[in-house]
């Protein structure tokens, strides 16, 4: 999709308003490609917008929940929002997407500042 070339281009060059304009027409031209929202996601993550990262990310994940690099790209957004049990669950099913060492480790990690983080999950989960 030319759009989305664009767009990662104009991100690329550190042209983000110019970048999200393009985002915004390729979500028009096709709104079920999961990439057009994946792509906003970075961006916004990029700018600090969590709250629109999270959204876009989610509806690229409404597309396609197999899409790793979004499920993935929520979990940061998650956190930079406090919402530690999303994000841990996030980690989850991007685990479940494709097991990923450093992820597991971050999970792990995750667990350890949980409140309720029990250490028998924490063993369990390092023996995965």
């Amino acid at each position: 999709m030319a759009c989305n070339r664009l767009d990662l281009a104009l991100q690329s060059l550190v042209q983000y308003s110019e970048a999200m304009i393009w985002y915004e027409r390729a979500l028009a031209i096709e709104p079920r490609y999961a990439n057009a929202h994946y792509n906003p996601g970075n961006l916004c993550r990029q700018l600090e917008r969590p709250e629109d990262a999270v959204t876009a990310y989610e509806n690229a994940l409404a597309l396609q929940p197999d899409f790793g690099q979004a499920s993935i790209g929520l979990i940061g957004p998650l956190l930079s929002m406090w919402r530690l049990d999303d994000a841990i669950a996030q980690l989850q099913k991007a685990l479940a997407i494709g097991p990923d060492h450093l992820l597991h480790s971050d999970l792990i990690y995750l667990l350890s500042f949980h409140p309720q983080g029990r250490s028998e999950t924490l063993f369990a989960l390092h023996r995965e």
